[in-house]
C-alpha cells in the first residue's frame, strides 16, 4: 500500500527483476488473497498486519530479526512524562497543532480531562495556545540537546514522478515543499535534514544504488 500511483510502483517492481509478479488492484477492492501476485493499492484494504517503514521501521531486517523485534522484550513501552507549570518542552511532532516541529513552548496549565488524563497547555513565544499530546513534545533541561532548525532548501527529481516534473526547481522552507498540484508535502512532520528529505523519497528507490536517487539537492 502506499499513496503513490499503483501503475508506478508496478513499473518500478518490474524492472528489480524480483520473481514475485504484482497486478494493481481495483479501487474497489476490499479484501485480497491471492498469493499469486502481490496486490498493490493506495487505498487500505482489510488486513492482519501493516508492515510500513514509516511505522514500525523496516531496514532489511531478516525473519528472525523482525520477529524478535516484535517481542515484548524488545518493545519499549514510553510512559508519559510529568511535567509541572512553567516547564519548558520542545516540540516533536507539530503536525495538527499550531506550533512547528523543534518549536520551544512553556506548559502554563494542567486539566484532568473526564477520562481522568492529564491534559497539558502550553503557551509558545507569538503567545499561541495548545494542547499538546505527550509523545509530541519533550521536556527541557540544561543538558537538552535541541532539534536541528527546519530544512530550507531547493531540490530537482532526475525523473518524473507523481506530483513532480523531472528538472524543475522545488523549494523546501521551513520543512515543507509545495508539488505541481499545490499540495503541501510531507502531509506529517516537518522535514529537518537533507537526509529527511532524500528518505521521504526512498520508498520507490530504497533498493537502488546510490547514484541513482530520485531527488538532487542544489547547492547555493
Amino acid at each position: 500500500m502506499s499513496t503513490r500511483d499503483p501503475q508506478q510502483i508496478k513499473d518500478w517492481w518490474n524492472e528489480q527483476g524480483f520473481d514475485i509478479k504484482t497486478k494493481v488492484l481495483d479501487f474497489n477492492t476490499v479484501f485480497y488473497n491471492d498469493c499469486d501476485y502481490l496486490g498493490i493499492t493506495n487505498r487500505k484494504i482489510a488486513a492482519q498486519l501493516y508492515i510500513d517503514d514509516r511505522a514500525y521501521r523496516y531496514t532489511g531486517q531478516n525473519t528472525d530479526e523482525f520477529l524478535y523485534d516484535l517481542t515484548a522484550e524488545s518493545l519499549k513501552i514510553y510512559q508519559p512524562t510529568i511535567i509541572k507549570v512553567g516547564d519548558r518542552v520542545q516540540v516533536l511532532n507539530g503536525s495538527g497543532s499550531c506550533y512547528k516541529t523543534g518549536e520551544i513552548a512553556t506548559c502554563i496549565a494542567i486539566n484532568v480531562d473526564k477520562n481522568g488524563e492529564l491534559k497539558y497547555l502550553f503557551e509558545n513565544d507569538k503567545r499561541q495556545w495548545q494542547v499538546l499530546d505527550w509523545k509530541d513534545y519533550k521536556t527541557l533541561n540544561n543538558d537538552t540537546p535541541l532539534l536541528t532548525s527546519l530544512l530550507n532548501c531547493k531540490f530537482t527529481v532526475v525523473k518524473d514522478i507523481d506530483g513532480l516534473t523531472k528538472g524543475k526547481i522545488y523549494e523546501v522552507k521551513n520543512g515543507k515543499f509545495k508539488d505541481d498540484d499545490g499540495d503541501i508535502c510531507p502531509m506529517s512532520e516537518e522535514l529537518l535534514s537533507e537526509e529527511d528529505l532524500k528518505k521521504y523519497f526512498q520508498p520507490l528507490n530504497s533498493l537502488d544504488v546510490e547514484d541513482s536517487e530520485i531527488i538532487t539537492v542544489i547547492k547555493d
